[in-house]
């Protein structure tokens, strides 16, 4: 292999190493000699997103946008009470929980604590990671319902400061 070709892949790979936690990669492993490439062993781990051992039954939810009255009432009709179902049953929560209606903390509230307590898991769609990236200090267009899920965020603050970070922790998994 001619030497320049492997200097510019060591280069582009220098680079490529710098973004990867951007990414969104949990773990990177960076073996810098010979020997630790020798010596470096692979252990299978659980991966966290590995829920086979949950087989239902499940309800299915998404859309919310915000709504959290909505969601109470539907959790309700379902049998849940204070975020918990009486015969075990997990909710899912499939994306769009914020953005649009009147209480979108409401809703990421009520879902984080549901998700904590084991009651139910969560996937976040687009307009959770839009705020992610929002609340990560990236550059995001404001549209769609995001200005009114920021506003109604800053009126959070006052009473609760940390409740931003945990939101981007949740949404970041």
């Amino acid at each position: 292999m001619p030497r320049h070709v492997i200097q510019r892949h060591r280069r582009e790979l220098r680079r490529s190493l710098r973004g990867l936690e951007r990414e969104g990669f949990r773990k990177v492993h960076i073996l810098r000699t010979e020997e630790e490439a020798e010596s470096a062993r692979v252990v299978l781990e659980r991966r966290y997103n590995d829920l086979r051992h949950l087989t239902g039954p499940f309800d299915i939810i998404g859309d919310i946008h915000g709504c959290r009255s909505e969601l109470d009432t539907l959790l309700g009709k379902l049998g849940y009470v204070d975020g918990a179902h009486p015969e075990g049953r997990t909710a899912v929560f499939v994306g769009d929980l914020v953005d649009r209606g009147p209480d979108s903390p409401g809703v990421l509230r009520r879902v984080m604590s549901m998700v904590a307590a084991g009651n139910a898991l969560c996937v976040p769609g687009n307009h959770e990671n839009k705020l992610g990236r929002y609340l990560a200090g990236r550059k995001v267009q404001q549209t769609h319902g995001l200005a009114e899920t920021i506003e109604q965020l800053a009126c959070e603050d006052a009473e609760h400061p940390e409740f931003r970070q945990q939101v981007r922790e949740f949404i970041d998994g």
